[in-house]
């Protein structure tokens, strides 16, 4: 992985952190259904694990 690879990963888990923490402080003015809203928090929560496994891996091969 290059560093311009691991900035975007970087970058990613920044704004999904923001988006989401926006989101769960704004919850009463999202237009979703709890069901459709805990499938959006996971989703999000799912990427920021895939891209921490991707810079794990990436530490380990140092």
């Amino acid at each position: 992985m290059t560093q311009d690879e691991k900035n975007e990963l970087l970058e990613e888990t920044r704004i999904l952190k923001m988006l989401l923490n926006f989101h769960i402080q704004n919850r009463k003015r999202i237009a979703l259904s709890d069901r459709e809203f805990e499938k959006y928090v996971n989703a999000a929560l799912d990427r920021l694990n895939e891209i921490a496994v991707l810079l794990g891996k990436k530490d380990e091969e140092k």
